[in-house]
């Protein structure tokens, strides 16, 4: 009698913990925030984090989205909810690459909604599927500002072998500083595989990812 009622009591323990694992399955898949982003508060993405996203798109360098925190969404539409800017910039790479993996790394905000496109695993691997192609712009004035930040001057960037000299100056117009980071940001952005540029892209990225936000 007490061997049932002890194998009864360990069955009802066990449907609970299954209960309970299944509804924070539930929890997840509906988009629920977790507890730390609930705990933190959700913000919009600043500089930095516009900064990190671009670069991500630009150099097809998705290791560059994990830079951004949970914390930081992007605002509703009226035909678009509310993301993860982490999301978006996961989304972003896949539908530009056609490259569906990375859509695990993708996760909507909030519950199902019926009248607004979301951004989530199903919505990322349709637009990897299609090669959709998408992704967000930095003032040209930041811009240049992130690369000197970054120790890039325009003078210089020929030494990194992958694009050629300007004219030198202490007065360079800024239109033509912009257009020099914009030339070289454009040979790195992954499709060229000499030495060079690969050596080049490597450590753009790493210093993309030593920067520190606001």
């Amino acid at each position: 009698m007490q061997r049932e009622i002890a194998n009864w009591i360990w069955t009802r323990r066990w449907h609970a913990l299954s209960v309970v694992v299944a509804l924070l399955v539930l929890a997840e898949l509906a988009g629920v925030q977790s507890l730390r982003d609930q705990v933190a508060g959700m913000r919009p993405p600043n500089r930095y984090e516009n900064f990190y996203r671009y670069m991500a798109q630009e150099l097809n360098a998705p290791l560059l989205c994990r830079k951004i925190p949970w914390s930081v969404r992007e605002g509703a539409g009226i035909d678009v909810a509310a993301s993860y800017a982490r999301s978006d910039c996961f989304e972003t790479i896949a539908g530009n690459t056609g490259n569906p993996w990375l859509c695990w790394s993708v996760k909507r905000l909030g519950a199902v909604s019926v009248v607004r496109r979301q951004t989530s695993v199903w919505s990322c691997v349709y637009g990897a599927r299609r090669h959709e192609h998408g992704g967000i712009a930095v003032p040209p004035e930041e811009l240049v500002q992130f690369f000197l930040q970054m120790g890039y001057r325009p003078e210089a960037l020929h030494l990194e072998g992958v694009t050629p000299a300007i004219v030198q100056g202490r007065d360079l117009p800024r239109g033509q500083i912009y257009d020099a980071y914009m030339l070289f940001l454009r040979e790195l952005d992954g499709s060229k595989r000499d030495a060079a540029h690969v050596s080049a892209r490597r450590r753009l990225i790493e210093r993309v990812e030593a920067l520190q936000g606001d």
